[in-house]
């Protein structure tokens, strides 16, 4: 049984992974939006949800970069270059999750925290393709899982 899970753990490392700092990224969103939207910033969304996303993107970098994808950046230019595509599709993603916040809390009066949740959600599996097809895969000079360009 327990030679299973562990070839189960190994089998869907990355994904496991990807969901537990996913979770994590999540919850430091919506703790930080939280701490700027009721203590703060007395109910601005707009702004706590620019707050919280810039530094809920920092957090997600640096555990996907080293937790999730085992990346290694071999040259200056490699890791600037997936260092922005990173934020650049991030960015995206965030303008998705504000759009949405926006429609939700403040055209059609939903409860922000509930919203926050089920956006954040959505916006997890959003960012999850958008790193392993763009970002954290075998490229010039990188090196993700153990794989080389060579």
């Amino acid at each position: 049984m327990a030679n299973k899970l562990t070839q189960i753990l190994k089998k869907y490392r990355e994904q496991i992974s990807y969901l537990f700092f996913g979770g994590l990224t999540t919850l430091v969103s919506i703790g930080s939006f939280s701490l700027f939207y009721y203590l703060i910033l007395n109910g601005n969304n707009l702004v706590s949800n620019l707050i919280s996303e810039t530094i809920a993107i920092t957090f997600a970098y640096v555990t996907n970069k080293l937790f999730v994808f085992n990346s290694k950046t071999n040259t200056a230019k490699s890791f600037l270059m997936e260092l922005i595509s990173f934020f650049a599709l991030r960015i995206v993603s965030s303008f998705v999750n504000i759009g949405a916040m926006y429609l939700l809390v403040d055209i059609l009066h939903g409860t922000a925290w509930l919203w926050k949740i089920i956006v954040n959600v959505v916006i997890i599996i959003l960012n999850y393709i958008f790193s392993k097809l763009f970002v954290f895969k075998k490229g010039e000079n990188n090196q993700v899982d153990g794989l080389t360009d060579e």
